[in-house]
Order: structure tokens, then sequence, then C-alpha cells
């Protein structure tokens, strides 16, 4: 029997607060980010999302395209030494703001944030992320959370912003969660509202479920 959701965030918080190793990890997390987000490539200008997880192989824009990243709080993987060198290569780098719903607003440089809602720092800039008119491809998404599935699945800490941002456009977001290799499990509870994701990055690697 599956345990409650408050009971499998709780052991999911002290299993990432326990690691004394996590500094050191998530510099490998990074790497691996890195890795996956260079080897998309296409020569089209643009694409969509079945491209992306088609069993060919990944494709994409030769152009820096955006990536929508979180500011680690807490024991979460910190991610920042792979957002330095993506904006050193001139990927658009959007982080969100926290109110009624979840924006994205663009930062140019990692100095660039105060403190914001729930003790996440935010985005001096107010550039927020257009979303457009048609329907290809608008990002990649790195998106936090307590624990993660195979079959896609998410357990964040229960505000559901990230369901509800991804419920806009969920087949133009390329959605990778990011955590420790232990936050994966078989099955995390689900609700009929939640997106799923479309792979996971940890130490091990990024692994591109099929599409759901």
């Amino acid at each position: 029997m599956m345990k409650d959701k408050a009971s499998l965030r709780k052991e999911a918080v002290l299993y990432r607060d326990g690691l004394l190793n996590r500094e050191e990890i998530s510099r490998e997390i990074c790497r691996e980010i890195l890795d996956f987000i260079h080897g998309l490539r296409s020569a089209e200008g643009s694409v969509s999302l079945d491209e992306i997880l088609s069993e060919d192989g990944p494709v994409f824009m030769d152009v820096p395209f955006p990536v929508f990243c979180f500011y680690p709080i807490g024991s979460e993987v910190d991610l920042r030494p792979a957002y330095t060198e993506l904006l050193k290569e001139g990927y658009p780098l959007f982080f969100p703001v926290t109110r009624e719903e979840i924006t994205f607003y663009q930062v140019e440089d990692m100095r660039d944030f105060i403190p914001g809602a729930f003790y996440v720092p935010e985005p001096v800039s107010r550039k927020e992320f257009y979303f457009g008119d048609d329907k290809s491809f608008l990002g990649l998404v790195l998106t936090p959370g307590l624990l993660f599935s195979p079959e896609g699945g998410r357990m964040g800490y229960g505000k559901g912003f990230y369901d509800r941002f991804f419920s806009k456009r969920p087949e133009q977001f390329l959605k990778i969660g990011v955590g420790f290799s232990g936050q994966l499990r078989d099955e995390v509870p689900m609700e009929s509202h939640d997106v799923l994701l479309d792979g996971y990055c940890s130490e091990k690697g990024v692994s591109l479920w099929a599409k759901h």
C-alpha cells in the first residue's frame, strides 16, 4: 500500500537533507544537464515535442532555445553552475515568480535576484516569457520536485503551480524533472489534474520517457 502524500513528502525531504555529498552530486547533475542540452540539435527552424521524443533520437533548434529554471531552496539540486554556463553560451533563461500562479521572467545575470515568496529568490527583471501563437516547441523546463516516477509522475510541494503552468501548453514544453537518484520511485501518487513529465535527470543521467 502506498504511503500518504504527507509521509512521502517528509521522507523525500529527509533523504535530500541527509545527503552528505549533495554539492558534489549537484555538480554531476549540472554536467548531465549541460550534456543533454548540448546534444539537442536540428537543422530546422522549429520542431515539435513529438520530434524531440521520437525513437529516431533527439532533434532541436541550432539556435539557443529558452530554458526554464528553478532557483534551489533547502536541499534541492543546485543547478546554478549550469545556469551560469548556459548564460555564457547565449541561452535565454527564465526563472519563476510565484503569486496566485507561476510566471517566468528572463534572467541575464545570476546575481540579479531578490528575496521572494515562499523564501524563493526571484528575478529582478520583469521581462516575462511570451508564449506566442504558433504550436512549435517553446522550451525546456527543468522541473523541481520531491519524488518522481518513470511514468512521468511528479510529487511537488502540493501547491500545483507547475501543473497549472504546464496545462496551458502541455505539448509544447519538454518537461524534465530534476533531482537526486534516490528521488526516483517506481510510482508516486497522481491526481487527474497532474501533468506528466517527459523525462528525469539525476546524477545517473537524463532519461526521456515515451510520449504519454
